[in-house]
């Protein structure tokens, strides 16, 4: 899924994500034990503290 704010998207199918719509969406800490789950580790430090991430697919295509 594309993110709204995403510099290179691909043409898709689906509506592009915008967390201004989305009335699910939170953001993940840092030092969430999600965010662990999802990096394997504590994401980088930053000034907001959110987590980052990125996931690599199989056809070298990844989130971020």
């Amino acid at each position: 899924m594309d993110a709204m704010y995403a510099l290179h998207c691909y043409k898709q199918k689906a509506p592009i994500f915008d967390p201004k719509n989305s009335k699910t969406y939170a953001e993940v800490l840092r030092n969430s034990s999600q965010c662990k789950f999802v990096t394997g580790t504590s994401s980088p430090p930053d000034t907001d503290g959110v987590c980052n991430y990125t996931v690599s697919y199989g056809d070298r295509s990844y989130s971020k």
